[in-house]
């Protein structure tokens, strides 16, 4: 799985277990979350949307493998990923 964030690639190894994949998620997501309110860091919603996805991807992953109780972070990333198009695109 891969992740664009400005010039360089993110690449998260396919071999990572669930717990890390959730480790993941949950750090892409208050990775997002800072770009997206400029908390920490410049405010950039190209950097949120590619952090939404990135924590969506693995969020979801450690859903699937049974971890139940991401299902709430889950739902943010991907609504965050919606949310952060609509803003590039100047619609929301």
């Amino acid at each position: 799985m891969r992740c664009l964030d400005g010039p360089r690639v993110l690449a998260v190894p396919p071999g990572l277990r669930f717990g890390d994949r959730a480790s993941t998620g949950n750090a892409a997501l208050r990775l997002a979350r800072a770009f997206e309110l400029g908390r920490g860091c410049a405010q950039d919603f190209r950097r949120a949307r590619t952090w939404y996805r990135l924590a969506a991807i693995s969020l979801g992953a450690a859903f699937d493998g049974g971890q139940w109780h991401f299902k709430r972070e889950r739902l943010e990333a991907r609504r965050g990923v919606a949310r952060m198009a609509q803003e590039i695109a100047g619609t929301y």
